[in-house]
C-alpha cells in the first residue's frame, strides 16, 4: 500500500467550485451563453466557471483542452481555485502536456496564499523530487502547513514523514496522532495505518478494540486491506467477538476490492464454517455491495 496521495491515484486533479454567488446552472443553453460570454469580458469568476464545465463536462463534451485554457485565464488574474486546477492539470498532464515545474510554480502561488490542497500537492512534489531534486525540509514545510489546516490527506501524509525517521517513539505516537486527525476527518487511508498501528503496538500502547474499530471504519470505505485485517480480527476474535460469518464477509469484500492475498483466508475462515453460514456471509457481502452502489 502506498503512504502518499497516490494510494488514491498520485496528485489527483481537483476541480473547484467558486463562490455560490454566481454559479453555473447545468443544462440550461442561456446559463452557458451567459457564463461564456462573461469570461470572455474578462472576469476571472467566470472564467473559473467556464473551466469547471468544460473539465468536468458539465452540459457539454468534456473538452480538457478548453477547461486549461480558462483555468488559465481566469488563474493568471490571481482566482485561486483556478491556480490550483492549473498545478493539477500540469502534474497529470490533463489538457496539456505534463510539467512538473509549471505544477510546482503555481501550486507554489497557492500554498503562500493558504490553500491546503495546493501545499499537500505541492508538499508531494518536493518529496517525491518530481521536477527538481527531492527536498524533505520543503516538504515537511508544506505537509505541516496544510495539516495545520486540518486538510486529512496531508496529516496523513505527514505522519508517514514522521513514522520513514528512526524508530523513535516520540515519532510513532506523533505519527498516530496524526493518523487518528486524518481518521476522524474520514480518511480511510489514516483510519486503516492507524488500526495498524493500534493492532501490532509498536511503538505504542496495542488497543485491539479501536483498532478494529478504525479498521471497520475504512472498510466500510471499501478498503481492502482494512477488510482483510477486519475479517482476521472477526476470525481470531482479536478486539471484537469472534464471528465466522462476518469474517469472512469481509474477506468475500477485500477479493471483491482486488486484494488477492484475502482469498487464502477465505479458504481458512471456510474450514471452521457450516455451508449455511457460508450462504449468510455471501449473502451480507452482496448486500453490502448494492447498498454502496446504491449510496453513490
Amino acid at each position: 500500500m502506498s503512504k502518499r496521495i497516490a494510494f488514491c491515484g498520485c496528485l489527483v486533479v481537483m476541480f473547484f467550485f467558486a463562490g455560490a454567488e454566481r454559479s453555473y446552472s447545468a443544462g440550461s443553453g442561456h446559463d452557458l451563453g451567459y457564463v461564456q460570454q462573461h469570461a470572455l469580458a474578462g472576469d476571472a469568476m467566470f472564467q473559473h466557471q467556464l473551466g469547471l464545465i468544460y473539465g468536468e463536462g458539465r452540459g457539454v463534451p468534456r473538452d480538457s483542452e478548453s477547461a486549461f485554457y480558462w483555468f488559465t485565464k481566469a488563474a493568471e488574474q490571481g482566482h485561486l481555485e483556478s491556480q490550483v486546477n492549473l498545478g493539477a492539470m500540469y502534474a497529470m498532464g490533463v489538457g496539456v502536456q505534463r510539467n512538473y515545474l509549471h505544477a510546482a510554480h503555481w501550486y507554489r502561488i497557492a500554498a503562500e496564499r493558504g490553500h491546503p490542497e495546493a501545499q499537500n500537492n505541492l508538499a508531494i512534489l518536493f518529496e517525491e523530487g518530481l521536477g527538481f531534486a527531492p527536498d524533505k525540509n520543503q516538504a515537511l514545510r508544506w505537509y505541516t502547513e496544510a495539516a495545520n489546516q486540518g486538510h486529512p490527506e496531508a496529516l496523513y501524509n505527514l505522519a508517514q514523514l514522521h513514522l520513514e525517521q528512526e524508530d523513535a517513539e516520540e515519532n510513532v505516537q506523533k505519527a498516530l496522532d496524526l493518523l487518528v486527525a486524518a481518521a476522524e476527518r474520514g480518511y480511510a487511508p489514516a483510519q486503516y495505518h492507524a488500526g495498524y498501528l493500534l493492532e501490532r503496538g509498536e511503538g505504542v500502547k496495542q488497543n485491539l478494540h479501536i483498532a478494529a474499530a478504525l479498521y471497520k471504519m475504512a472498510a466500510q470505505q471499501g478498503l481492502p486491506e482494512a477488510q482483510l485485517n477486519l475479517g482476521v480480527m472477526y476470525l481470531t476474535g482479536q478486539g471484537v467477538s469472534q464471528e465466522n460469518v462476518l469474517a469472512y464477509k469481509w474477506f468475500i469484500l477485500a477479493v471483491f476490492h482486488g486484494l488477492e492475498q484475502a482469498a487464502e483466508a477465505m479458504n481458512l475462515a471456510e474450514t471452521r464454517m457450516t455451508p449455511g453460514q457460508i450462504s449468510d456471509a455471501r449473502r451480507q457481502a452482496e448486500q453490502w455491495v448494492l447498498q454502496r452502489r446504491a449510496g453513490q
